[in-house]
């Protein structure tokens, strides 16, 4: 009897001490195949703080109390058998920040309210800036649209340093209608770069809109390489007629100054506009 319980205990032994061996090479095996902790493996691990910052990292960047783009209003105009010009007019209510990305859709509804499209849009705000983002020549609805919705879905915010010397602007606008030639009408206007920047692209945008504030009918234009300084007297032609008389014209002038390609070598490094 003594004997049976004597090897009990040493069979007891040996699985233990088989188990403890067999659970250490398990452990062995998966700090063999586990990777190390990087400060890009979009993981919180190896002592960090957060994503991929703090500890070994170095610090997180302090998450910036900005405060919300207003949506003020959404419009769209018929451009074309089954297209369509869509706008959205945002304003930044801060003036120590900046979005260097903005990104949404516009969301196509037709007259029961259904939704029949979408197109994502992305853009970019100046601290206290309003401005109106354009999206033109959305196609494969049908002719169906009744409504336009914007949906904003994300915001990159980052503080910015003095914007003022950016000085893109817009004078002699002038919109009328053709008595000949190709084209129903045309509006112009002369844009000048005041900065001491040369910017590698700068956008126009035009809306035409009816007493009532109605959108009738959009265009726009780009000019690469617009040096500092320099005036381009510009025209463009709507070349079709558009229901509805026209009571106001909207130019907006705009470049991205996000973006370091935008601006040309000549400038570097002086196109500092975010903080560091």
């Amino acid at each position: 009897m003594d004997f049976d319980i004597e090897r009990k205990k040493r069979r007891q032994k040996i699985m233990a001490v088989f188990g403890a061996v067999l659970l250490g090479l398990f452990v062995l095996v998966i700090l063999w195949f586990t990777p190390e902790p990087t400060c890009s493996d979009g993981k919180k691990n190896g002592g960090e703080v957060g994503v991929d910052c703090g500890g070994f990292c170095g610090p997180c960047s302090e998450k910036i109390a900005a405060q919300d783009v207003i949506v003020q209003k959404t419009d769209f105009v018929a451009s074309g058998k089954d297209m369509y010009d869509a706008v959205v007019w945002i304003d930044n209510p801060n003036d120590k920040y900046g979005a260097r990305s903005i990104k949404g859709k516009f969301l196509f509804f037709d007259v029961s309210g259904k939704q029949i499209g979408e197109v994502p849009v992305e853009s970019f705000l100046l601290p206290n800036e309003t401005k109106y983002v354009l999206k033109q020549g959305v196609s494969g609805m049908g002719e169906s649209v009744s409504s336009v919705e914007w949906k904003l879905e994300n915001v990159d915010w980052v503080e910015m340093q003095e914007t003022s010397g950016l000085r893109l602007s817009i004078t002699d606008r002038k919109y009328q209608e053709l008595a000949s030639g190709a084209g129903f009408s045309q509006v112009s206007g002369l844009l000048t770069n005041g900065s001491t920047y040369d910017w590698n692209d700068v956008v126009i945008s035009i809306l035409l809109v009816d007493r009532s504030g109605k959108l009738l009918a959009t265009h726009g234009t780009s000019r690469q390489t617009f040096r500092s300084g320099e005036k381009w007297d510009f025209r463009l032609i709507f070349p079709e007629r558009f229901p509805g008389d026209v009571y106001g014209v909207d130019m907006q002038v705009e470049t991205n100054i996000y973006n370091n390609t935008n601006f040309l070598k000549a400038n570097l490094p002086g196109g500092a506009f975010q903080a560091r």
